[in-house]
């Protein structure tokens, strides 16, 4: 009996403090397994048809595509910082000697760019509210949501001209996004 409720103590104090680490380093350990998978955006990072290491979806149209997003990390709130990132093992390439490959990894990069500007005017936006002790988990994650719908907005705003090649729409847009870049640094 009494070796019984040893191990069940054991048991719990075990249990116990598994809980409070996943609990305590649960968002770092989360990171941990993201940044394996991701490359962050920076100005010199230029993203290589060897970072597209997804699985290609056989059925599809596309002979590339890639997977952006951002990561708000915030333990504690105070603390809040979002970041994009371009996932590599949702972005893939079926064929990579196909012909406008080249343009394609441009067109990646302008969609890269747009999420890190997003991602900037989200930053700019936390700043605001994460030193107010009102400022709760919610808040944060409801200013991420509506950066979402604006990223897919810009996104959907490049193909409006159905008449525009990958080529000129780099070349309108690259400019104004690059401008905007630079004003939320």
């Amino acid at each position: 009996m009494k070796r019984n409720l040893i191990i069940l103590l054991s048991s719990l104090i075990f249990i116990s403090a598994i809980g409070y680490v996943y609990l305590k380093y649960n968002n770092d350990i989360e990171l941990y397994f993201l940044e394996k998978r991701i490359i962050y955006w920076s100005t010199d990072n230029q993203i290589a048809l060897s970072d597209f290491q997804g699985k290609p979806i056989k059925d599809s149209d596309l002979n590339i595509d890639w997977d952006h997003g951002f990561y708000i990390n915030f333990p504690p709130i105070k603390e809040a910082k979002a970041y994009a990132f371009f996932n590599k093992s949702k972005s893939w390439v079926k064929d990579t000697l196909e012909y406008g490959l080249s343009s394609e990894l441009k067109m990646q990069k302008l969609h890269f760019d747009i999420h890190e500007l997003y991602t900037r005017k989200l930053n700019h936006q936390i700043r605001q509210i994460r030193n107010n002790e009102q400022t709760k988990y919610e808040d944060i994650t409801f200013l991420g949501s509506k950066i979402e719908k604006e990223i897919s907005s810009t996104v959907d705003s490049l193909y409006v001209d159905k008449n525009l090649s990958d080529s000129e729409i780099i070349e309108i847009w690259s400019p104004l996004i690059n401008e905007l870049l630079n004003k939320y640094e």
